[in-house]
């Protein structure tokens, strides 16, 4: 009688065992890229993104004549396309640097930081991670700016959407630029 609990008990161990390896094979398999795999210094590639004064004009051009000069410009202050973006993740926050200017970290969460400009502007930025792309919101007392980061599987690539809007604007303004990492 002795002998036969004991190679069910050895049996349900081997069960178990062989259970709890399935499990971790499949959490290890389905878990999201590591943000770390991002990191690194992206080179803007002009022939690969969008036209910015192209898009700036396009919104501008539904302004009237006295208010889209002064939008143009202010529009073309803002949205000048970085030439290089550096991007460094941790678990809990991420840094975006963009033409050494000063860095830009943030909670990975999504939890909302108190950030001001070089020229004084102050914001409220929220960043939160979806897969490989990362979202970063910047918002001011006259709108709010939208930036996508998305990385490509292998790294070897960043397309940065942004979306402007404002109130002072007829319709948001809308590009993508692309960037290649750099070796």
């Amino acid at each position: 009688m002795v002998n036969a609990v004991y190679p069910s008990r050895v049996v349900r161990l081997w069960i178990m065992i062989a259970a709890l390896l399935v499990l971790t094979i499949v959490r290890v398999a389905g878990a999201a890229p590591a943000p770390a795999s991002v990191e690194g210094t992206y080179v803007l590639d002009p022939g690969a993104s969008d036209d910015v004064l192209k898009a700036i004009d396009g919104v501008v051009a539904e302004m009237s004549s006295l208010k889209a000069p002064f939008a143009r410009r202010r529009l073309r202050e803002l949205n000048q396309p970085p030439r290089r973006i550096d991007v460094a993740s941790t678990a809990s926050d991420v840094s975006i640097t963009t033409d050494e200017r000063d860095t830009i970290r943030t909670p990975a969460d999504g939890r909302p930081v108190q950030w001001t400009r070089d020229d004084g502007e102050t914001f409220t930025i929220r960043s939160v991670w979806d897969a490989r792309t990362l979202k970063r919101v910047f918002v001011a007392d006259d709108g709010e700016r939208a930036n996508s980061y998305a990385f490509s599987p292998d790294g070897a690539m960043l397309r940065m959407s942004v979306v402007l809007t404002s109130p002072q604007l007829p319709g948001p303004l809308a590009y993508t630029l692309v960037y290649r990492r750099a070796h």
